[in-house]
């Protein structure tokens, strides 16, 4: 990837964190917002700065009332920017994105895919949760192909999602209809 953005691979070190839901609270995670408090405090004493997190999802827990929704994103803002590290890049997750099609998580943190270099690594953030059902869509996939147009296929990738790009669970919507074609162009076993 050197070669087509101009920056050599070089190490670094993320960290992944996932399912925070800032706002719950009760069974079956008794500490709710106090578990995201403390993997703030663990990433802050980890021996090496991480360059950055990674979020994959649900940063919220949803509740219909936008007010109280607002504030719960206030509160993981507050919260993730007490994390020593240079960046902290997320996705959304059905809680934070499925009732209102991304509209808050846009107002907080702007668009829900997007892509970004670092250290030689072309990361891309999908969303596979606003669309009211696990899917990635055409028009993200359009997208997706544009951006990765410029990479060989040997540039190291780093695709992050809130649900998996596979059919790990389909009863429980653990899965990614387009998810197939966005990893690999390939069909998702016909969930498109």
């Amino acid at each position: 990837m050197g070669k087509n953005d101009g920056e050599k691979v070089t190490p670094f070190t993320f960290v992944r964190l996932s399912d925070a839901h800032v706002g719950f609270n009760g069974p079956p995670d008794p500490l709710g917002t106090k578990a995201f408090e403390r993997a703030e405090q663990m990433v802050n004493q980890l021996p090496q700065r991480p360059d950055l997190v990674l979020f994959t999802g649900d940063l919220t827990h949803d509740t219909e009332e936008k007010d109280v929704h607002g504030q719960r994103m206030k509160q993981f803002m507050e919260i993730s920017r007490g994390m020593n590290v240079p960046q902290v890049k997320c996705v959304p997750g059905e809680h934070d994105a499925g009732l209102d099609g991304g509209a808050l998580y846009r107002d907080f943190l702007g668009e829900t895919y997007y892509s970004f270099d670092h250290r030689g690594v072309h990361f891309v953030a999908l969303d596979n949760v606003s669309r009211a059902k696990p899917e990635v869509g055409p028009e993200q996939l359009a997208w997706l192909k544009k951006d990765l147009e410029r990479f060989p296929k040997s540039a190291p990738i780093v695709v992050f999602t809130h649900r998996p790009r596979f059919d790990l669970k389909p009863k429980w919507e653990w899965f990614t209809s387009y998810g197939g074609e966005a990893v690999d162009g390939k069909e998702n076993n016909g969930r498109n």
